[in-house]
């Protein structure tokens, strides 16, 4: 039937009815009852369910907490391998971790969409750590380093050849194949440390707060485990400011005091959090202090905030603004004194003044991030005397990879050995949309790319390289865009503010706006109209993954892949699809876009769909010329439930083998044939 026939491919995604006001949202909350057919996100949407109960049950508040806002710590730049999810191999939890990821985790000068998610992480989320983590077998560092003609992806890969090329006498002095690509994997995982590094807006905010720290780490597929780099950013500086300007340390190469690096993180910590004019509570200051355990001790968090309260009434809220000494003010008691002064107030350069002493050097230096003075080294608690930034990281990557090993012990061999991942998400870098945990989807099942507010943009080299190698090279069968209520990026365009670097980024979504004016202006309620520009947003995405060239001639010759576009909601973590018609949208702007993924404007039949999945799920995996093994293809073709019912596997595969002596194997052509005709 016809609309089966839709319903296997990404060209229609018929979820609500085309007769809704058009002020209602378009979209679907999923359950187990809304579909009758089983669906490529069914599985995905059943995780939802079981992962949102399960956070409920152990705090009925979690979603009310998470939707206020975020307060990431760390920014991690990854790769978008399947088998490397941020927050799992950290064991962070959702609003601790801003995240970017795109093919081999690279920090390019021109690329948009990675200096967006730094400026959004360091100006306005205020990081204190960001984190660049590559992973050795990276199918994008390998991809570079054979040099082969990949297109589009070939420029982005590009950047990796460029490594090697300022590391090419140490890497052609390794004879062993597989120690160079580890090497060239670090060198290239160093190098975009040091691309972080040059960014100027990273080093101002260095320079002024002594953070943000910048760490590089690879992660080992075949044990889970992460390890850390070595960078001498001090002596890069002395060797290359002639020419790159770099102008994080005014004194020369010096970094700031401990004491100056205090002071500053606590205006910092304090900026936006007054709860009487320039004035925050004690609680406040010492639970936000604590969480600095590389710049203040539980000793000097209690005597900062004593002596800032010295001769005040009330101990409960210190002064926050930074008081000068006003000439013809006499002194009591080593305070400065103000008429009205009240005793619950604690001046802010009392508390600062506490830490500003000299202090020996050497200290400094282990608590800035100017300098990571240590031989590549794997991190176990053991390791360091004092503790760091990423100590926690560690900790609990161990307990991860412990918990692997203990479930299967050969888990790590399997997931070294390759990825073979079903979809592709791209998402929001948002701390608190953590695409594996969501989705429930193990290591593996899931390429990601994440940038501010989850843009597909059509000269973003960036996620153009992402949807390349998910496609052709992974073959994966769904793409996902996934927006997210609440979304700050689609919240800072819709304010049109002028966000510097960033403003050109976000114009992505003002275009949406635009396309949208009319339906947009007859949603009076502020909060309506922002969520659905959220849902509009993502919708347009979908369509610009429709719009690239190989993701229609895929969809031509396999029917896939299939596009969702999914919104989550912070308020109850729930995955909610939108309705995106495809097909009108090719009727309407093919003469515009060009659009040829239907010659005759009728997608294809399912035979001829089934035909093209079975010379896909066979490509490479002959075990015999032309054929495979019975049990491979069984197996195979019983991934894909939309296509395959279990009879219509075993009546091809019997109609196959027809007249053959040999039963465990089966021609791939005569497969094929039986659905085509």
């Amino acid at each position: 039937m016809f609309h089966r026939t839709l319903k296997s491919s990404s060209l229609l995604l018929p979820r609500v009815a085309s007769a809704m006001p058009r002020s209602t949202p378009h979209l679907m909350a999923r359950c187990e009852s809304a579909m009758a057919l089983p669906t490529s996100l069914e599985r995905l949407f059943e995780n939802n369910k079981k992962w949102r109960e399960g956070k409920k049950l152990l705090d009925p508040n979690y979603f009310d907490k998470t939707s206020q806002g975020q307060h990431p710590q760390y920014l991690w730049i990854g790769c978008s391998d399947s088998r490397v999810p941020a927050e799992e191999i950290t064991g962070l939890a959702p609003g601790e971790m801003f995240v970017h990821r795109n093919v081999a985790n690279l920090v390019v000068s021109n690329d948009i969409s990675s200096l967006s998610v730094v400026q959004y992480a360091v100006e306005h989320l205020k990081v204190k750590d960001i984190i660049v983590c590559g992973h050795y077998g990276c199918g994008g560092v390998h991809a570079a380093v054979e040099n082969k003609d990949l297109g589009l992806l070939d420029n982005w890969l590009r950047n990796i050849r460029d490594v090697c090329r300022l590391h090419k006498d140490e890497l052609e002095e390794i004879s062993d194949q597989t120690a160079r690509m580890r090497r060239t994997v670090e060198l290239n995982t160093i190098e975009q440390c040091i691309n972080v590094f040059k960014i100027g807006l990273v080093q101002r905010h260095q320079a002024k707060y002594g953070f943000p720290r910048i760490h590089g780490l690879v992660y080992d597929l075949k044990n889970g485990q992460l390890n850390e780099m070595d960078i001498d950013f001090q002596s890069y500086v002395k060797k290359y400011n002639s020419i790159y300007k770099l102008h994080s340390f005014p004194e020369g190469a010096v970094p700031l005091r401990r004491s100056q690096l205090q002071g500053n993180m606590i205006r910092t910590l304090t900026e936006g959090h007054d709860e009487e004019p320039n004035r925050v509570s004690a609680k406040y200051i010492k639970r936000a202090m604590s969480k600095e355990p590389i710049l203040f001790s539980e000793t000097e968090i209690n005597s900062a905030v004593a002596r800032a309260q010295e001769g005040e009434l009330n101990s409960s809220t210190p002064n926050t603004q930074i008081l000068e000494p006003v000439k013809g003010v006499p002194l009591h008691n080593g305070t400065h004194h103000q008429s009205a002064v009240r005793h619950n107030e604690v001046k802010c350069q009392d508390q600062d003044s506490r830490f500003d002493r000299p202090i020996m050097f050497h200290r400094a230096l282990k608590t800035s991030s100017l300098l990571l003075h240590r031989k590549t080294l794997t991190r176990s608690v053991s390791s360091m005397a004092l503790p760091t930034s990423l100590e926690r990281l560690f900790e609990n990557n161990k307990k991860w990879r412990e918990g692997k090993k203990l479930l299967d012990p050969n888990y790590f061999d399997k997931t070294s050995q390759g990825q073979h991942p079903q979809y592709l998400w791209i998402g929001c870098s948002d701390s608190r949309v953590p695409a594996e945990e969501i989705t429930g989807l193990a290591p593996g099942e899931m390429f990601v790319h994440r940038n501010v507010a989850n843009l597909v943009v059509s000269n973003d080299i960036s996620s153009l390289s992402v949807v390349q190698y998910a496609v052709e090279h992974l073959k994966v069968k769904d793409i996902i865009v996934c927006g997210h209520y609440g979304c700050g990026g689609v919240h800072a365009a819709v304010e049109n503010k002028d966000l510097g670097l960033l403003d050109n980024w976000l114009r992505n979504i003002r275009d949406v706006c635009r396309l949208h004016k009319d339906e947009l202006e007859e949603i009076s309620d502020q909060t309506a109209r922002m969520r659905r520009t959220v849902e509009l947003n993502t919708i347009e995405q979908c369509i610009n993954v429709f719009k690239i060239g190989l993701v229609q001639r895929h969809q031509v010759k396999y029917g896939f892949p299939r596009i969702h576009g999914l919104v989550y909601d912070l308020k109850n973590g729930q995955l909610n699809e939108m309705d995106i018609d495809f097909r009108s949208y090719v009727r309407k702007y093919r003469s515009i876009y060009k659009l040829h993924s239907f010659p005759s404007e009728e997608p294809l039949r399912r035979s001829q769909l089934q035909g093209n999945m079975i010379r896909t799920l066979t490509e490479g995996h002959d075990e015999e010329p032309n054929c495979v093994s019975t049990k491979f293809i069984k197996r195979a073709m019983s991934k894909e439930p939309i296509l395959f019912s279990e009879t219509e596997i075993n009546s091809a595969i019997a109609r196959a083998q027809e007249g053959e002596t040999d039963n465990s194997m089966v021609n791939i052509e005569k497969l094929a044939r039986y659905f085509d005709h």
